[in-house]
């Protein structure tokens, strides 16, 4: 028989490479979840509920473990590729014959919580919108992309369009000048497909998605407006979101 902490760490490595069929053979069919967030009492719904988050996590730090008989705890950081960063998470394990009988996670919920002034943003730019591209930067590839082209529509794609639907009539209102166009193809949504023909990375995808409010009318005086980009994932930074537009000289 493997001790606790042998059944949790391999428990873990199933977890890490997504494994979570080989995770829940490490678990008891009434395993007891309790977080800041949800509670679970069987380990189906629990499993789903970290599927939903794994592709928001960039990586796990261990930082400490401790071992008391049937109980584990860890502590490690929780890399994610969202806005809420790194996370301190401590999770005590309590390990019943050969499998994992309850999880009990503790960490600072509040990056995760939504912000009242986040709310309308999160409509457009989820969790699962950041997923798409984090998973897609590891597999810049056509076939890849292919497979996961319904994923795009629906977690990119149509949120950026509504987006520019909902942004066109406050535009209007800070400059007449300023038009969202929301097709798919020719509109304010840039094309996810990169120009590779004169660059040395041939990546056929791009890792962001870009949307531009382009003042095709001409504004009077010796001033205009040059179009409003916003590029999602900006790596540089680690903002997701930058925007750009400023009055320049007319030409």
């Amino acid at each position: 028989m493997s001790n606790a902490k042998e059944i949790v760490m391999a428990y873990q490595k199933a977890l890490g490479k997504g494994d979570f069929a080989g995770a829940r053979k490490y678990m008891h069919d009434d395993l007891s979840f309790v977080g800041p967030f949800e509670s679970f009492n069987r380990p189906e719904p629990y499993l789903e509920a970290l599927g939903k988050l794994h592709h928001i996590v960039a990586r796990v730090e261990p930082k400490k473990t401790f071992v008391d008989g049937d109980d584990v705890c860890l502590l490690y950081d929780m890399v994610t590729n969202t806005p809420a960063g790194t996370a301190f998470i401590c999770e005590w394990y309590r390990v019943r014959g050969d499998k994992i009988g309850s999880v009990r996670a503790v960490f600072d919920a509040r990056p995760f919580a939504p912000r009242p002034e986040m709310t309308e943003k999160s409509k457009y730019f989820t969790t699962d919108f950041f997923g798409f591209f984090s998973d897609l930067a590891k597999n810049n590839s056509k076939e890849w992309f292919t497979k996961n082209k319904e994923r795009y529509e629906n977690a990119v794609q149509e949120p950026s369009l509504r987006f520019i639907r909902d942004a066109g009539p406050r535009l209007q209102k800070i400059s007449p000048y300023l038009v969202a166009d929301a097709k798919p193809f020719g509109g304010s949504l840039s094309r996810i497909y990169r120009d590779i023909r004169f660059s040395p990375d041939k990546s056929p995808y791009k890792t962001e998605v870009g949307i531009h409010f382009s003042g095709t009318r001409r504004r009077p005086g010796r001033r205009r407006w040059r179009p409003v980009t916003i590029s999602t994932c900006n790596r540089a930074r680690r903002w997701p979101i930058r925007a750009s537009g400023i009055p320049t000289r007319r030409y």
